[in-house]
This record gives structure tokens, C-alpha cells and sequence, in this order.
């Protein structure tokens, strides 16, 4: 069975955060202009970040370009837009997990780019003195992870105790069940038995901060921003040592000498060897609330694995994400950002008053529900680089995508690594080199049940799966039909790893294993 290529919805559902988004403050482009120097293909965070690099960075070339964002929506329509309003500098995995993947100079990368990042963003927004603007604030508590029986808080500490060692302060701190209750409510219970780990967080509103990128990129002056352009196709040319491309998009044809793909969860739709996968993840946001503990949002939380996210934005509205483990396959390889799955919006809606303490004698609303598609690859890094030689690309072809739903602090650097590519530049010292295609990482899946069974897989080693469901199913009131439908994905997993053992003790038999099963 091979992979459904994406579509974009045509009437997506309205976030939160687009609702009102003054985009009439960009600039109109040139009526008539459609040859560019450089095209990016996207209107997100990563590539109005790109282009907004690309026109500070040239002046290091002395070479002026004409930039072109193409954009099949209008500012932040995709995953950019309808995300949980968070910025995290993190990275998940230990310290010797990453060593032994990437070395030890890349596992120092990968910490310090998340930070620099984060970092960027912060003195970029204080530059045009817009961080009320875009609602960024740091949590004075923080945010907070529960850590459920899975997880072993001795073991966790020595990982941040390996970073420390390092150099690398997590500023990570851990907190009983009990303080967990006191600080924010949520009562006792599976998905903080372990209490919690507590660390540095902001809430930001992406689609305001992806406008403010898109001002600064435009007061350039070399940049223009074509939006309800929907590109189809790609033409690549190569005549004489000159490489060029035409576009044909839903306003006509452009031309450029230089693509760059910010297409995220739809790139494979232009690039169908390229393996990004789409994930749909759902998000609501509560009406403002008068619950004691939320009424300041001064905090986030992350629980089971983080199969579900939240944080109280100030004003006491509460956005709420998360628990895809509900949905056929977890929404791998859905595209739907004009709907939602209507087991997941119960649960989204059941869940505070279900979850925290506080809610019991107020009034409890949603607002306003959305859904939003993110960019997964198969080795949970994004794609950001040339990709040159790589499939049916030439020269002058770029990417920046696939940052697997933790874009926020990864693509604003990110856009400045491809923009220095573009230009011919020096790769940035800080940039992970783990994040640059090669023919192993952007090969498209062979089939998409495989991938499936994958991520499927993974979320299952946390609670998110059948701890919540085993925990909201009174509320949920599920058809026991719906229920075992939900467990699919353990069985597939199961099925997966029985298929790979018979294969590895059965050497002679001739099967490409590797093609079929070797997604990592």
C-alpha cells in the first residue's frame, strides 16, 4: 500500500490565534512581477523566518536578491497557527542517547541550538518592541511535566545531572505529587504519581510572531508576499549551467532561480519522495475562567508522555491539546485541518473539570476548537538543507521542514541556516548537522502502515494511550466497538515486531527487509 499524498483543506477550521491576525498590514506585492531570485514555497514560521535571514544575509554578499513567499492561505494558515501557543527549548532525549546517535559535539548542538533559538526569537521581538504584541511571557512557575509509573524520576535526574556536567543547565527541578496538586491543581492520579518535572517555558502566540517576522522581512524592501497562492508544481530546467524554476501555482506562473520548500506537513505533495508524513493533533481553548488555580496562567503542563498539553494564557482562557491517542491510527497521515475527530473533541472537552480541582461550582466553556496538521519524519528531525542530488531535485532546491510539532524553538534559526545555503555561505557553527537531508532520511516510505505502526509504537510507551483511555472511558462512553478499533495500533506494533524477529533469525531467506521495515 503506498502513502496518500497530502491535500490542503480548503475551508480549515479557525484557531484562536488567527482569529483577528491583521495580515492587511503586509505590504500588496507587485501586481505584475513573477520572476524572483529566490522563491520559498510557505507562509509559516519557518518560511517568513527564511526569507526575513535571506534578506539581512545578503548584505554580507553584497548581492541584492528579489525574495517571493508563496502562500496557499494567508499568514500562519498551517501548523503554525493552530499549535498550543508554547515555546520550549528542550530536547527530550538523554544526553548518552544522543552521543551514541550523533557524537557528542552534535548532542551539545542539538541542546544549545534549542536555547540560541529560543534566544533569537526573544531578542528579535525586544528589536521591534513587540513582545506584548505577540503575548510572549515567561511562566513564572514554569512548566510542568507530570511524571506518571513509567517513569523514573532518579533516572531522570541523572540525565540532567549528564547535561549539567556538560555545561548544559536544564534549569529542570522536580516536585512532588502533592506540590503538583498545590500549584496546579490537578488532582491525584496515574499521569503525576511520580509528581513532576518543572523547567523554563513561555507562551507566545506563533501566528502574531510569524506576522511580526513578516513586517520586519517586508520593511526589507526585496521581499514580497503573494498569498491565496496554492502551488501545484515544480518544473526544474537546467540549460546551459543555468538552473531555473517554474512554478504554476493558483495565481499563474513564477519563476526563480533558487526554491525553498517551508511546506512542512504538505511537502510531499510537491516532493513525493520526500518522506514528511502529516499528523493531525486537536486544540481547544475554554472560555476566560475564574478557577483559582488557572485564573493567572501562570503555568503549562504537559502529562502522559506529552499526549496532552495546556497552559493558561493570562486572561483565564486555557488552551488544551493533545490526546490524538484517541483517534484511528493517532491521526497519522490525516490532512484534515477542516475537521475534527469527535472522540477526541469529547475528551478535549471533558477534560479540565475531569482532571483539575477548581471547576467544580463555575461556569465551564469552550470557546473555540481547531485542528491543525503537523510535519513528521521518520527520525523525529526535521529536514533543513539542500536537496541537491536527492531524488528528482537539482541544484538551488532547499528545504525547511518537518519539525514533528516542536518547530517553535527550532525554526527561526533553522531559516537562517537555509538562508546562509542559499547564498553560498559558511554553515552556521551552531546549527545541527543532524538536521541536513540525506538520501536515507528524506527516502519516502515504502508504505505507510509501516510508518504508522511506528509512531503508533512509540506513543505507547507512555501513558497517553491506555492510561487515559482506560481513564476517561466512563466519560468518553465509547462502543466497545470504538474501543477495541482504538487499540489497533498496540496489535499492529505487536504484529511489526514478531515480523522483525522472524526475519532476523531467518537470514537466508530472501527478503529486503531493510526496504520494508527500516523506517528509523
Amino acid at each position: 500500500m503506498g502513502r496518500k499524498l497530502p491535500q490542503l483543506a480548503k475551508q480549515p477550521l479557525q484557531s484562536h490565534w488567527l482569529q483577528d491576525l491583521p495580515t492587511s498590514d503586509l505590504p500588496p506585492p507587485p501586481p505584475v512581477q513573477r520572476e524572483f531570485d529566490v522563491i520559498i514555497v510557505g507562509g509559516g514560521i519557518s518560511g517568513f523566518s527564511t526569507a526575513l535571514h535571506l534578506s539581512r544575509l545578503q548584505r554580507v554578499t553584497k548581492n541584492r536578491l528579489n525574495i517571493a513567499v508563496l502562500e496557499a492561505r494567508d499568514v500562519a494558515g498551517g501548523a503554525t497557527g493552530r499549535n498550543g501557543g508554547l515555546l520550549r527549548p528542550g530536547v527530550e532525549a538523554p544526553f548518552a542517547e544522543l552521543c551514541s546517535k550523533h557524537g557528542r559535539a552534535e548532542a551539545l548542538r542539538l541542546f544549545h541550538f534549542e536555547r540560541q533559538n529560543a534566544a533569537a526569537i526573544l531578542q528579535f521581538l525586544t528589536e521591534r518592541g513587540a513582545e506584548e504584541r505577540v503575548g510572549l511571557h515567561r511562566f513564572k512557575v514554569g512548566g510542568v511535566k507530570g511524571l506518571s509509573p513509567s517513569d523514573d524520576p532518579a533516572r531522570l535526574r541523572r540525565e540532567a545531572e549528564e547535561w549539567e556536567r556538560e555545561g548544559c543547565n536544564t534549569e529542570t527541578f522536580f516536585i512532588s505529587e502533592a506540590r503538583v496538586g498545590d500549584i496546579t491543581g490537578h488532582k491525584s492520579g496515574p499521569a503525576v504519581a511520580h509528581g513532576a518535572a518543572v523547567f523554563p517555558e513561555y507562551r507566545i502566540n506563533a501566528a502574531q510572531l510569524t506576522l511580526e517576522i513578516a513586517l520586519a522581512a517586508a520593511s526589507e524592501g526585496n521581499v514580497s508576499f503573494f498569498k491565496n497562492c496554492l502551488v501545484d508544481t515544480v518544473h526544474r530546467s537546467q540549460e546551459g549551467g543555468r538552473v531555473f524554476f517554474r512554478l504554476t501555482t493558483s495565481l499563474g506562473e513564477f519563476f526563480s532561480a533558487s526554491v525553498v520548500y517551508a511546506t512542512n506537513a504538505w511537502t510531499s505533495a510537491l516532493l513525493p519522495h520526500v518522506s514528511i508524513t502529516p499528523v493531525r493533533n486537536q486544540v481547544i481553548c475554554t472560555a476566560p475562567s475564574t478557577n483559582t488555580f488557572w485564573k493567572e496562567g501562570e503555568f503549562a503542563m504537559i502529562l502522559n508522555g506529552g499526549g496532552e498539553y495546556m497552559s493558561g494564557r493570562g486572561d483565564g482562557r486555557i488552551v488544551l491539546g493533545g490526546l490524538r491517542s484517541l483517534a484511528p491510527e493517532m491521526d497519522v497521515g490525516c490532512d484534515r485541518d477542516d475537521a475534527v475527530n469527535e472522540q477526541v473533541s469529547k475528551a478535549l472537552h471533558e477534560y479540565l473539570p475531569l482532571q483539575f480541582n477548581g471547576f467544580e461550582s463555575i461556569d465551564f466553556s469552550v470557546e473555540r476548537e481547531w485542528s491543525g496538521v503537523m510535519g513528521w519524519t521518520r527520525d523525529k528531525s526535521p529536514l533543513v538543507g539542500s536537496l541537491a542530488g536527492l531524488g528528482v531535485c537539482i541544484d538551488k532546491e532547499f528545504i525547511c521542514a518537518g519539525f514533528c510539532g516542536h518547530g517553535m524553538t527550532r525554526c527561526f534559526l533553522s531559516g537562517c541556516a537555509v538562508a546562509a545555503m542559499v547564498l553560498g555561505l559558511p554553515m552556521l557553527d551552531n546549527f545541527p548537522r543532524s538536521f541536513l537531508p540525506t538520501l536515507g532520511r528524506v527516502a519516502a516510505v515504502s508504505n505507510e502502515f509501516d510508518f504508522k505502526v511506528d509512531i503508533a509504537a512509540e506513543s505507547l510507551d507512555s501513558a497517553s494511550t491506555k492510561g487515559r483511555k482506560e481513564e476517561l472511558a466512563p466519560t468518553l462512553s465509547q462502543p466497545a466497538s470504538s474501543q477495541a478499533f482504538h487499540t489497533l495500533p498496540f496489535f499492529l506494533a505487536v504484529i511489526l515486531i514478531c515480523w522483525w524477529l522472524f526475519f532476523s533469525i531467518e537470514p537466508f531467506l530472501e527478503i529486503g527487509l531493510a526496504g520494508s521495515l527500516a523506517i528509523r
